[in-house]
């Protein structure tokens, strides 16, 4: 399974999230080994979603994500996903 990932800069840190799917409880998801790893439950949120090929960098992370801003369809063939907050 991949998980949609969220990270965040945190001075010289990243704090990264992974969400996880519906069906899937704390009390079913395993127990972490490292104790800086902290399961919670967050409220449930929409996303839009969008998916494009090749690698991540900078430029296509803007690019795509000006595209999806603007609801603009990928083709069939994609490969990476931009979530975005839906109010």
């Amino acid at each position: 399974m991949t998980a949609p990932v969220e990270s965040e800069q945190l001075g010289g840190s990243v704090r990264v999230a992974f969400t996880m799917p519906s069906e899937c409880t704390l009390e079913a998801l395993p127990v972490p080994d490292d104790s800086r790893v902290i399961l919670r439950q967050k409220p449930q949120r929409k996303f839009a979603a969008i998916k494009f090929s090749g690698r991540w960098t900078e430029g296509n992370f803007r690019e795509h994500t000006d595209d999806l801003t603007t609801w603009f369809v990928p083709s069939f063939l994609r490969r990476n996903e931009i979530l975005m907050p839906v109010e």
